[in-house]
């Protein structure tokens, strides 16, 4: 009896590596500079994505290409590669007849018409103080991030 050898299996490839246009699956953990971990997906479903679509923040998609298939590493993301500096003229007073019957109350979550949504950052007798920025705007941002396939298009 004669026994064939499969010769494409894994062990006999190299790694893939990522690169512009390739659909990738990460594992990432994300933290602020104080070490407190603002996202993870450790322990769900890998973040799916197409490499250079725009899909996620810049510097998280620049981090991952060069990486080889089952490769991490630590990457450090500087807010104007992430959500942006933070802006003083996105945090705006509202009038409380605004809310209508509505009771503003700080940390509340509201959205506008158009769909923006922001923060109540304050409340007095008068007005509502409602910050528009993303809640990660101006921070710089710590990641590790596993790539756990990469799919070449």
């Amino acid at each position: 009896m004669i026994f064939m050898k499969e010769q494409n299996s894994n062990t006999d490839q190299k790694p893939t590596t990522v690169e512009e246009g390739d659909e990738v699956e990460v594992y990432y953990t994300g933290k602020l500079q104080s070490g407190e971990v603002f996202d993870s997906n450790e322990k769900s479903e890998p973040l799916k994505f197409k490499v250079g679509s725009g899909e996620i923040i810049k510097g998280f998609d620049d981090a991952v290409r060069g990486m080889k298939e089952g490769e991490s590493k630590d990457v450090e993301i500087e807010p104007k590669d992430a959500y942006g500096e933070y802006s003083n003229d996105l945090s705006i007073k509202v009038p409380l007849s605004t809310f209508g019957d509505s009771k503003p109350v700080k940390g509340m979550g509201v959205e506008t018409e158009e769909g923006q949504q922001g923060i109540i950052t304050d409340v007095n007798d008068t007005e509502a103080t409602v910050d528009f920025n993303p809640p990660l705007a101006g921070k710089v941002l710590k990641f590790n991030i596993k790539v756990s396939q990469v799919k070449k298009n």
